[in-house]
């Protein structure tokens, strides 16, 4: 353990003169702790971090056989990460070491952070936080609780091990990173809401290779020393990819390449300045939101839906029944609200997620066993604050989606994460912006080919759809209208086309489906039923579009077509008992239709809409060809 002792310039992309948005507020003097390659360790600190001017305190040794690494956190906090894997924390206190200079280990396990190879792979926030990314290159989210003593840890991104080489925090979530090619990139995240409120934004052009090591002091101010010439230079980043005329100025030298730098994250910072965290939307309960439902590939239909805060798993029993349903709880919290989103890992898993009235973050949970109502220990938390529930979707890797709406109608998404080269169950990145606003949490996620339709009603009444291509939202594209109540639904064409199906204001159901170049515009009203519910939609095997939707009497009516040329069969009630929630569609593995809802005490209703295998059949069972039988489910 460490022993203590008492008291050629590099462009940014951007330079300008500009203020930064608020005001830059610094300590006395910013203290840059200094391990030599002696192990000692040596107090510096900068008068003026502000202007870069060259005042300096007098160097002062405060400690010895510092082994391994050494990094700073807020609040003169110090740590020593020692070959053996042990991290020790000491407190210098601007005068002295706090408790006689013995350390406190506060993690053991931590092999290769106290490895040359680390030296810059790991920094701390100026909230205390820990970001890394160890051998398997992805970026890690560690935080230690002093008074539980207990670490929580996130993965919240990957790749950072092939494509930088340099971590170094400023302020709160706050991160440069420089590639391997000597680039530097600025992250911003939120550790709360567990967004990345800015991803990868190049603010240095190429160069920033020459540097050996980076001591950051908040505020945008950081020190960064020239390997080869053992000068100190000092930057000033403005924010919004700018920097002060001035930053890379020269303010000392003597330094060496064999030192690691290191300055107290919290001796700056920017007051009123941006971005703010995201607040936390209020939700109101909703537990009357549609039934999410799945057939396994046992054939066995899944249910789950959130009554009265609890998430609930239904199950059918057996094959022989379709109205044999078993109900199960899923425990560990009570708060959830709105629909339960879902997808199917690659090994035919589960996962489900949901939002909650506590902090309107997604929660999720993983089946660990396929087919069985058999769950991981406890709920991840993967946090958004969004006012949606999630949505999710496997993408053209085989990768589940989720994705989540903010209070002011921004789209975000979060990607299962591949580790080690192989997809991580239960770990998503970080939620990514999508940008726009205006979207409302009436939308859906459907695959179309390589690329993912986002289908949702916008705060003006209109229905956009865009593709989203895995990192990027294309422009939307309109339907026409802006008179939509309720969320649409959508299905996909063989084609690729987009078809909408919406309930208007005149309370009508209408559907149009786009054509080569876009949707036409051009609505179809489907039938004169009066509905009171959102429309459902699901193409059956056959290529027949069924749609169901529930009625100003609350029950559930149905209507269809075999193909779009033929006119909509009228539209039939489908069950006399009242419905208290919207009605979902989804297609059987058999290519059948499954239709369900719940009643306004909740119990659960299925209907199964199938098919004549045969022209002959089909005219036996209607001009569509389907025939629904079902009711109410049993216990």
């Amino acid at each position: 353990m460490a022993a203590v002792t008492a008291a050629s310039l590099v462009t940014p992309v951007f330079a300008t003169s500009a203020a930064a948005a608020g005001t830059l507020s610094c300590q006395t003097a910013a203290p840059i702790f200094v391990r030599h390659a002696d192990s000692g360790l040596e107090l510096r600190a900068h008068q003026e971090p502000e202007n870069g001017n060259p005042v300096w305190n007098a160097n002062r040794g405060i400690g010895f056989a510092w082994d391994g690494q050494m990094r700073t956190g807020p609040g003169g906090r110090t740590y020593e990460f020692t070959p053996e894997g042990d991290v020790n924390k000491f407190v210098w206190n601007g005068t002295s070491w706090e408790n006689g200079g013995t350390g406190d280990r506060i993690a053991t396990g931590w092999h290769g952070w106290g490895d040359a190879s680390a030296k810059t792979r790991l920094t701390i926030d100026a909230r205390g936080d820990f970001y890394g990314f160890p051998s398997d290159n992805a970026l890690h989210w560690w935080r230690y609780d002093e008074g539980t003593r207990t670490w929580a840890e996130r993965i919240i991104d990957t790749g950072w091990g092939t494509k930088y080489d340099m971590i170094f925090a400023d302020g709160a979530g706050g991160l440069f990173a420089r590639s391997t090619d000597g680039k530097l990139f600025r992250y911003q995240y939120d550790a709360d809401s567990q967004r990345w409120l800015e991803y990868e934004r190049q603010v240095g052009g190429s160069g920033w290779g020459q540097f050996s090591d980076v001591a950051s002091v908040g505020g945008g101010v950081f020190y960064a020393l020239k390997a080869d010439t053992g000068q100190l230079r000092w930057y000033r980043y403005l924010g919004d990819g700018a920097w002060a005329t001035d930053a890379g100025k020269f303010i000392s030298d003597g330094w060496s390449s064999a030192w690691q730098i290191e300055g107290a994250p919290d001796a700056c910072q920017i007051l009123g300045g941006s971005p703010t965290p995201p607040a936390t939307p209020t939700l109101t309960p909703n537990f009357t939101a549609p039934l999410a439902a799945y057939q396994g590939d046992d054939n066995l239909v899944n249910y789950f839906l959130v009554n009265e805060g609890k998430l609930l798993h239904g199950r059918q029993r057996h094959t022989g029944d379709i109205l044999l349903v078993d109900h199960t709880p899923i425990t560990g919290h009570e708060q959830f609200t709105g629909e339960v989103g879902f997808g199917v890992y690659g090994d035919g898993k589960l996962e489900i997620q949901a939002n909650s009235t506590a902090d309107a973050g997604i929660r999720g949970r993983t089946q660990t066993t396929k087919n069985l109502n058999q769950w991981s220990a406890a709920f991840t938390g993967h946090a958004g604050r969004f006012v949606s529930s999630p949505v999710i979707v496997k993408d053209k890797d085989n990768l589940l989606v989720s994705f989540g709406v903010d209070a002011s109608g921004g789209l975000w998404y979060s990607r299962q994460l591949v580790l080690w080269g192989a997809p991580a169950k239960s770990t998503f990145g970080a939620w990514r912006s999508l940008g726009g606003s205006g979207l409302t949490a009436d939308f859906s996620a459907l695959r179309n080919g390589n690329a993912i339709e986002i289908v949702g009603r916008y705060a003006d009444g209109s229905v956009r759809a865009s593709k989203f291509d895995g990192t990027t939202l294309a422009a939307a594209r309109s339907t026409g209208v802006t008179d939509v109540v309720g969320k649409p639904a959508a299905v996909v064409h063989t084609d690729g086309t987009v078809q909408v199906v919406v309930r208007r204001t005149d309370n009508r159901i209408h559907t149009q489906r786009e054509g080569t170049s876009g949707f036409p515009g051009a609505w179809q009203q489907v039938g004169s039923l009066v509905a009171a519910g959102a429309p459902a939609a699901v193409l059956a095997g056959t290529g027949s579009l069924e749609l169901s939707v529930r009625d100003t009497n609350g029950f559930v009516n149905t209507t269809g077509q075999s193909t779009p040329s033929l006119p909509f069969r009228a539209w039939e009630i489908r069950d006399t008992h009242e419905a208290g929630t919207d009605t979902t569609m989804i297609r059987t593995n058999a290519g059948d239709v499954l239709l369900t809802w719940r009643d306004p005490i909740g119990e659960i209703y299925t209907y199964l809409g199938s098919f004549g295998a045969t022209p002959s059949a089909r005219s036996a069972v209607g001009d569509s060809g389907v025939s629904y039988t079902g009711g109410r489910t049993r216990r």
